[in-house]
C-alpha cells in the first residue's frame, strides 16, 4: 500500500463577513478530517496558558470522513469492471491492468 505522511492545510473561508478557519488534514489512506478553528482572544490564550499545562484544550473533528466510508454508502454500488465480465451476451471483455513503479516513474 501507498505509505506517504498525512498533508495538513489551514484554510480561510469568508462567510457572511465572518472569516472562518478550519484545519484540513488527509493521507494516503483516504481519510480526511476537518475541524473548525476557534477564534481565541490574547485574554483567553493566557488563561489556558496558565491553567493546565499537563492536559492542554482539545477540539474535535467537525467532520471525518473516508473514501471506503463513501463507497459504503452508495446505493445501489457503483458497477464494477469484474461485473462487466459475466454479462452473458457472448461478447467476451478483456481485462487489462497497469502498475506505477514511483521509483522508476513508470506506469
Amino acid at each position: 500500500p501507498l505509505s506517504c505522511p498525512p498533508a495538513m492545510r489551514l484554510v480561510t473561508a469568508q462567510r457572511q463577513n465572518k472569516t472562518l478557519k478550519y484545519l484540513l488534514r488527509g493521507d494516503s489512506e483516504g481519510v480526511v478530517i476537518l475541524w473548525t478553528v476557534p477564534e481565541v482572544t490574547p485574554q483567553q490564550l493566557l488563561q489556558i496558558s496558565q491553567n493546565d499545562k499537563i492536559s492542554p484544550p482539545t477540539v474535535a473533528p467537525t467532520l471525518k470522513t473516508s473514501l471506503e466510508l463513501a463507497w459504503a454508502a452508495m446505493k445501489p454500488p457503483p458497477v464494477g469492471i469484474l461485473d462487466q465480465l459475466d454479462s452473458g451476451d457472448g461478447n467476451a471483455i478483456k481485462l487489462t491492468a497497469c502498475i506505477y513503479l514511483p521509483q522508476q516513474s513508470r506506469l
